[in-house]
């Protein structure tokens, strides 16, 4: 008997944050991108399906990010 699982969900944290603000406000929710700090720095970590098309990746420095989108 197999006891492994494995699944791979990649807009995960960006998917949870979009359907809590959809649930709270009936709404369409704004780009979501979620940041990581290095240092100083600010990097995106995720980026919703909506960034992804403007061309937000991930590790991409935030302020460079927001001007995208």
């Amino acid at each position: 008997m197999c006891t492994d699982l494995s699944i791979f969900l990649p807009n995960w944290p960006t998917d949870l944050v979009a359907r809590q603000w959809r649930r709270r406000h009936r709404a369409t929710p704004p780009p979501i991108v979620v940041e990581r700090r290095v240092g100083q720095r600010r990097l995106v970590a995720d980026a919703c399906s909506r960034c992804r098309r403007a061309g937000v990746r991930s590790g991409m420095v935030l302020a460079e990010a927001e001007g995208l989108v």
